[in-house]
């Protein structure tokens, strides 16, 4: 779509992209005796949803009592294939608990389906809904140009194309009876679609059940068939052939795998743990395969932030997944592999005459942002990107990674730094980083944001590492990679030389890290005397207002404290929590993770406890009000982090998994599973004791506190836990 400037600038994003909804297959509509089932028409006896994370199904309960008196049980179970990519299946059942009734089951494609989660852009908004720059615009047409309609036996669906990028996309559907004597309708179209209809009549001895399977097609290029709609009616007929038992017993199997390495249980807190489970499953299905795609702000759950990929994907989805279903998180980098000949042409039009520079928000790869404050000026996209390789490769040491996608990444990204920072003689010759936006959002265009910089020099010494290792190690390698970018020694050398001088604001009179140059020069905003009704202040108050002021939308300092942890001192890491938390609104569902692992890690679990429980139930409770747009998932997959990387203290130390657990007054016990290097490590938490347990693969030495641990198959070790006083 493309963005339009009354004052344009060079360099400036030209076009946003983003990702319409496609046609809507799932529905059914019931109907008994000639009426629709609804609210008008019938009473509701009992109702009820579930989420079985094991089985990878929805179930849906809903008993109805008719006019006539008689009583309706309508079953619904519907699965999103993590085998079958493209499958999607659902099982209505129907059963007379009184009565009987004449039951007509309508089934449809949607062909015109209106985004739930954007505004129109020419519509001014009502004096009490401000405009909200998180949603995306409606489009005023569909963006889909119909091909042509597809009929195979009983098979039907669409093939359409998108008008302004030309992709295809197949969605087609069928059904298999189970039970009932249905007669069937021909394909019909209505005003928003195609419809079949089933009827049948059903009575206390006469139970109905129908199962809908429906395909999606785009990409073909890994398919036995040539276009989108053969692949879409040839992944259909396998799926049916099937049936919906075989694709139930297929989702078991493969959560069954996922979970062996995923589980968790907060001994005491059941609902906890029921909530983060959800979390974890709803970020696995979010992930993207194959390398085309990543984790969208929104998953597959909602139209906010138009489907945009962002730098929370990397750093808040990307461990979860590293350490449950690594190949996920492979995909994630291979993805921005795959979409760096755009970074490199994105860093030619902000100026820079080589390496890549990421887009802060972006589905191909380009930058879509239209206001470059917040968006094209976070260049930390870059080691965020950066610092995810270097923990996928601790975590897996997936060489083949490195070699055909992580290296060159690495090396185009750290190309970047030299080119906007430089070493400062108003500051003794230290590197300086200037005109950047850190994570916080309401503070752009600083100099020296803390944040920027410490990863910044994480990311030149990783780079600058991985560059030697590979000249030692794989010679060839590094070869390919220098000769296809022109990478020189000397500039790898100045990338250990901007390292070593990387200036890290610090001020001695308070003992904290300032975010920025600026940032304590500031006039500190009233939190406490803002009204609840202007929160968010991005929607209620001018950006240049926030900027003047010394507040925070979310963690920033306090991030880079939590990921590069052992470059600091507890005490240090106590002052910046204590600090940024007066001064932090925790308007980003980003935020209260990241307080919650800092807290966990310098002994504050009070504090720690309820920042996870934020963290954990912020779609659940729908804590920031807008879950109707999409979970959130950077702070799904932050509550996860929050367990691990916050109360058990997970990090690598020297290669090797490293743990300082601790536990908060509110739970007996803690345990979860992670993926480590090919081994499943079983963690169990207790007031007094660690218990760690290698449930599969070769022995592992891992890191309690201080004390190295060599855990083997099927033996327990126990180790102390350490209780932390608040630093």
């Amino acid at each position: 779509m493309p963005i339009h400037y009354h004052e344009m600038a060079h360099g400036f994003a030209q076009s946003s992209d983003t990702r319409p909804p496609a046609a809507n297959a799932t529905g059914f509509s019931v109907y008994a005796d000639g009426v629709a089932l609804s609210l008008a028409s019938a009473s509701v006896l009992s109702s009820m949803r579930k989420l079985d994370f094991k089985r990878g199904i929805l179930e849906r309960h809903i008993r109805w009592k008719l006019v006539s008196g008689a009583v309706i049980s309508l079953c619904y179970e519907r699965l999103v294939s993590m085998k079958r990519a493209s499958i999607f299946a659902q099982k209505l059942s129907v059963t007379m608990e009184q009565g009987s009734a004449d039951i007509a089951i309508h089934t449809h494609i949607e062909a015109v389906h209106k985004a739930g989660a954007s505004q129109s852009v020419d519509a001014a908004p009502a004096s009490d809904a401000p405009h909200d720059p998180r949603l995306g615009p409606a489009f005023a047409q569909t963006p889909w140009q119909l091909e042509k309609v597809l009929k195979n036996g009983t098979a039907f669906g669409y093939a359409h194309r998108l008008k302004k990028s030309g992709i295809p996309v197949a969605v087609a559907v069928d059904h298999h009876v189970l039970k009932g004597d249905f007669s069937l309708s021909e394909v019909s179209k209505t005003d928003t679609g195609l419809t079949r209809r089933f009827q049948a009549k059903a009575g206390p001895d006469a139970p109905l059940s129908l199962v809908k399977f429906v395909s999606y097609h785009s990409d073909t290029t890994a398919h036995s068939q040539n276009s989108p709609d053969d692949a879409a009616l040839y992944d259909l007929a396998q799926a049916r052939d099937a049936g919906f038992d075989r694709l139930c017993a297929e989702q078991r199997a493969d959560l069954a795998q996922f979970w062996e390495g995923a589980d968790l249980e907060i001994e005491g807190a059941p609902v906890d743990s029921a909530a983060v489970r959800f979390n974890i499953f709803q970020v696995l299905q979010a992930a993207g395969r194959g390398g085309k795609t990543s984790i969208c702000a929104k998953g597959q759950t909602g139209e906010g932030y138009e489907g945009h990929y962002f730098w929370d994907a990397e750093i808040f989805g990307l461990p979860l997944l590293g350490h449950s279903r690594p190949e996920r998180a492979r995909d994630m980098l291979v993805y921005r592999h795959r979409s760096l000949e755009d970074s490199r042409r994105h860093a030619r039009e902000m100026g820079h005459e080589r390496g890549a520079l990421i887009a802060w928000r972006t589905i191909s790869g380009r930058e879509c942002s239209a206001y470059f404050p917040a968006g094209s000026a976070q260049y930390h996209i870059n080691a965020d990107v950066a610092f995810a390789i270097e923990h996928y490769m601790a975590l897996t040491g997936d060489s083949a990674f490195l070699h055909d996608h992580g290296a060159e990444i690495l090396f185009e990204t750290a190309r970047i730094w030299p080119q906007i920072g430089f070493f400062n003689p108003r500051k003794d010759g230290a590197f300086c980083i200037h005109c950047v936006t850190g994570p916080d959002e309401y503070t752009a265009l600083v100099n020296n944001n803390f944040y920027t910089n410490a990863m910044a020099r994480q990311h030149l010494d990783y780079a600058y590492r991985v560059a030697h290792a590979l000249m030692a190690d794989a010679p060839d390698v590094f070869a390919r990679i220098a000769n296809a970018i022109g990478l020189h020694e000397d500039e790898i050398t100045e990338w250990r030389r901007a390292a070593d001088a990387m200036y890290l604001p610090y001020d001695e009179a308070l003992g904290i890290h300032p975010q920025d140059d600026s940032f304590l020069d500031k006039k500190r905003w009233d939190i406490s005397g803002t009204p609840k009704d202007k929160f968010p202040l991005l929607l209620h108050y001018h950006p240049l207002t926030i900027y003047r002021h010394q507040v925070c939308k979310q963690a920033d300092t306090v991030l880079a404290m939590v990921l590069l942890g052992d470059q600091f001192a507890p005490a240090d890491k106590a002052r910046d929590l204590r600090y940024y938390e007066d001064v932090t609104v925790h308007d980003s569902t980003l935020s209260a993770c990241v307080f919650g692992m800092l807290a966990s890690q310098v002994g504050r679990l009070e504090q720690a406890h309820e920042y996870f429980r934020h963290a954990a139930f912020v779609d659940l409770g729908d804590l920031h009000k807008n879950t109707g747009h999409g979970l959130h998932m950077a702070s799904l997959g932050g509550s996860w982090m929050c367990l691990v990387n916050g109360f058990a203290g997970l990090r690598f130390v020297g290669g090797r998994p490293a743990f300082s657990p601790v536990l908060p007054d509110q739970w007996q016990g803690l345990s979860f599973r992670i993926r480590v290097r090919g081994r499943i490590i079983l963690v169990r938490i207790e007031k007094n004791r660690c218990r760690y347990r290698l449930i599969s693969g070769a022995p592992l030495t891992i890191q309690h506190h201080d004390q190295p641990l060599e855990l083997k198959p099927d033996e327990t070790i126990e180790a102390a836990t350490l209780g932390k006083e608040p630093a």
